[in-house]
């Protein structure tokens, strides 16, 4: 039996902001990755939590600081305060 889940979902999207690996103005879907214990589908408790983007013009994965996203919740999911500074470029994931 499997003790461990990894799940991600869609969890806001950001205003119009710069792509730090294209120069584009975009806006990007945030993504948030669980990883938990528990099993039969079920999370019991969080151990991880990742919060991710990916630019829709040049398919860069960016990790999104989690002080900027627990800032944004906290204003009831608006996610302009994430700015480029925000991300940090993980690899170019060559999606078209």
């Amino acid at each position: 039996m499997k003790i461990t889940n990894n799940k991600m979902f869609e969890h806001g999207k950001t205003h119009d902001l710069v792509c730090p690996s294209c120069n584009e103005l975009v806006n990007m879907q945030i993504l948030r990755s669980t990883s938990a214990f528990g099993g039969l589908g079920f999370s019991l408790f969080n151990y991880k939590v990742e919060y991710f983007t990916i630019c829709p013009k040049c398919s860069s994965l960016f990790a999104v600081a989690k002080d900027a996203v627990k800032l944004a919740e906290g204003r009831t999911k608006d996610f302009s305060t994430i700015s480029e500074p925000k991300l940090t470029f993980i690899k170019n994931l060559n999606i078209k």
